[in-house]
């Protein structure tokens, strides 16, 4: 299928980009760094916010969308001698209504909560494919030119109505179209987008149409409708009104489409029985939250122990756990508490990474989040039962008078500080080795380090 089909051979005959290298981002680090002053150091932070690494859910992603792909252009193989007469007959369908004719696309689905990082992971796999393939012959037989576009990303807009996704996908082919062309064709001038064909007042019906026949006229292979939710039922007419339009765009488009949302939303939409079918055309990939120890958290944490910028010993289980416990196993909100504890300790000049010290910055800086998160917990992480902190003026925090009852958290941190940080001793010590004092990490958690360095091999060892 693959030798006689050029659509499918020009994605994947040849080996493609590796996935793991397109999401790996390890901003780079020099264990020195840990001695430059309070400012430099939380410039150095700020490289976090680019900080990936890939999970076992970002292949399972993968995986589905080449099998999609694949299968989507195993029914538009332009080779065959009754292709062009099936493609004539399919638009002129289209044109009497017949939405159905030829049978619906496999479509799949991409459901997580937000902050698992659903958006970058669909970015980086689009990178793995071509941007266009342009075609001149189809394996010497009869001729094929054509522009192909494997993968078409459209990001639904907040309060979205069915008119503004459907003329948001002619859009995205405009774009990627122009890309092209500036690309290959410089000194072209620009050609008139499809986007203008279509007024104010086309319908729904025109604009889907409109767009089934460029998907097909450019060789789309997946369509990627990211952050479904948005799909207002109240400015679409109700509910009804956004599932017959979501069973008309896979009926219209016959292209495999992958939803991306939340798991409320996605569930939402396959309420009904026809929807489902549609939705679920090939097994869904879901991204739970990470659980306290699994690989995957592992993977996170190791990956983040590069990036202690504290001087101070750091328990690293300790640290897990608070950052989990902030987190609940979302990807960009342990990231976030991680670098906001560090940039709160070198704002109040304290150098040791702890628990207290990252519930208390994840209080301060984000109220509403630990609100939610006291709600949706119970309250059952100590320190957070507290109210959130004012960050303190100056250099460092006033004391409390004897007569006041600090909260928790506060008492935790003061205990934090005066055990954890070094001496001035070691801290001579280091400056004349050109090293900071080493962290408490035992040998496995260093080779970690080694093997996730950007020219090395993102792999873990093996635990005994």
């Amino acid at each position: 299928m693959t030798e006689r089909n050029p659509l499918i051979a020009a994605l994947f005959s040849a080996s493609q980009p590796d996935l793991a290298g397109l999401i790996t981002d390890l901003p780079p680090f020099d264990p020195r760094d840990r001695l430059l002053d309070q400012d430099e150091r939380t410039d150095r932070l700020g490289a976090l916010y680019r900080f990936r690494v890939p999970f076992e859910w970002h292949r399972d992603l993968k995986r589905r969308s080449d099998e999609a792909m694949q299968l989507g252009y195993s029914q538009r193989n332009p080779t065959d001698l009754e292709y062009e007469t099936q493609l004539d007959q399919q638009l002129d369908a289209l044109e009497r209504g017949e939405r159905g004719y030829g049978g619906a696309a496999r479509s799949f689905s991409l459901r997580g909560e937000s902050g698992m990082g659903k958006t970058f992971a669909i970015e980086a796999i689009g990178r793995t494919y071509p941007p266009w393939v342009v075609h001149d012959t189809a394996n010497g037989e009869r001729h094929f030119s054509a522009t192909q576009i494997p993968l078409l990303y459209v990001n639904t807009p907040a309060i979205a109505t069915p008119k503004q996704v459907s003329r948001d996908l002619i859009g995205a082919l405009d774009t990627r179209l122009e890309r092209m062309q500036y690309h290959l064709y410089p000194t072209k001038p620009p050609a008139r987008p499809f986007a203008a064909d279509y007024s104010g007042r086309s319908t729904v019906e025109d604009l889907s149409v409109g767009a089934a026949n460029l998907l097909r006229r450019f060789h789309v292979g997946l369509v990627v409708l990211d952050e479904i939710q948005n799909l207002s039922p109240a400015r679409s007419g109700g509910e009804d009104r956004v599932f017959q339009y979501i069973l008309n765009l896979t009926n219209t488009l016959r292209v495999p489409i992958l939803f991306v949302g939340t798991p409320h939303a996605l569930d939402w939409l396959e309420s009904t029985e026809y929807l489902e079918r549609r939705l679920e055309g090939l097994p869904p990939v879901i991204v739970h939250p990470m659980r306290l120890g699994d690989d995957d958290w592992e993977t996170l944490i190791d990956a983040l122990f590069r990036y202690v910028y504290l001087r101070g010993p750091v328990d690293r289980n300790a640290v897990s756990e608070a950052l989990w416990n902030v987190s609940l196993g979302k990807t960009d909100n342990a990231i976030v508490a991680f670098r906001d504890a560090q940039e709160v300790a070198l704002e109040r000049g304290v150098e040791t990474l702890d628990p207290a010290g990252i519930y208390d910055a994840f209080a301060a800086k984000h109220p509403g989040r630990a609100a939610r998160l006291r709600r949706v917990t119970g309250g059952s992480a100590p320190a957070l039962l507290a109210p959130p902190q004012p960050l303190p003026k100056g250099d460092a925090p006033t004391a409390p008078s004897a007569d006041d009852d600090p909260p928790p958290v506060r008492r935790a941190r003061r205990r934090g500080r005066s055990q954890g940080g070094p001496s001035q001793g070691a801290q001579a010590t280091a400056q004349q080795a050109g090293a900071p004092e080493a962290m408490d990490v035992d040998a496995s958690r260093k080779d970690m380090m080694e093997d996730l360095a950007p020219d090395g091999p993102l792999s873990r060892p093996n635990r005994a």
